[in-house]
C-alpha cells in the first residue's frame, strides 16, 4: 500500500486512510472507524495494524528457543 501510495504522489494522512477503510470488512471498518484519533488516522491505523501483526517479545524467545531446542535435538 505504501508503495502504491508513493507511486501516484499521495503523502496526506487523510488521503492515505480513506483509500485504506475502503479495502476493509464491515466488521473491521468500524472498530477501526470507531476507535480512531482525530488527526493522524493512517498513520495511527498503520501503527496498529504493524502491531496486531508483530509478534510479542514472549513469542520471539519462544520461536529461539525452540530453534535452539531443535538444533540440539539435530547434532545428536
Amino acid at each position: 500500500m505504501e508503495a502504491q501510495f508513493l507511486t501516484v504522489g499521495i503523502t496526506i494522512d487523510e488521503t492515505k486512510y480513506n483509500y485504506v477503510i475502503q479495502c476493509l470488512d464491515e466488521d473491521s471498518l468500524t472498530d477501526i472507524v470507531l476507535n480512531s484519533p482525530a488527526m493522524d488516522r493512517y498513520a495511527a491505523f498503520k501503527d496498529r495494524l504493524v502491531k496486531s501483526f508483530a509478534d510479542s517479545t514472549e513469542k520471539k524467545v519462544r520461536k529461539l528457543l525452540n530453534k535452539v531446542d531443535l538444533d540440539d535435538c539435530r547434532s545428536s
